[in-house]
């Protein structure tokens, strides 16, 4: 059950960061998407947590690590792969984190895959910090 509850939390963090770099694309500010999609059909507790990491760039303490990330979906992936079950949203998840720890962001929290997606910056105007920020607040992971 456990590599079950993982791979969603894994693939729901990618899939947190990469709308929350979608929207910044567009030019929509970090806490008008948090606020729409948690109140949205969109919300799940990932992307709660993350997702208020991802406003507040706040990736460092880490409330669950990069290089977690990686072994857990490294396990996961060989445990599939034993059962003969193709895991194509875990295997793009898996990837980005990957990219994050070749990017030394190992111990930032997985919220900063925020960064990956080329978002390393907040829009202007918004007043918070930039990329893996030391933030002194705490979220839950």
């Amino acid at each position: 059950m456990k590599y079950v509850a993982n791979l969603l939390v894994a693939v729901h963090t990618a899939a947190t960061a990469e709308a929350f770099a979608l929207g910044q694309r567009a030019g929509l500010e970090p806490q008008q998407i948090y606020d729409t999609i948690r109140d949205g059909a969109g919300n799940s507790v990932v992307f709660e947590r993350r997702g208020r990491l991802m406003v507040d760039r706040r990736f460092l303490p880490a409330t669950a690590r990069m290089s977690m990330f990686v072994k857990d979906t490294e396990l996961i992936a060989g445990y599939a792969d034993e059962l003969n079950l193709p895991t194509p949203m875990l295997d793009t998840a898996r990837e980005l984190y990957r990219q994050a720890m070749d990017e030394g962001l190992g111990e930032a929290d997985a919220a900063a895959l925020l960064d990956i997606m080329g978002v390393r910056h907040p829009p202007a105007g918004t007043g918070t910090g930039t990329g893996t920020g030391t933030g002194t607040g705490t979220a839950e992971a």
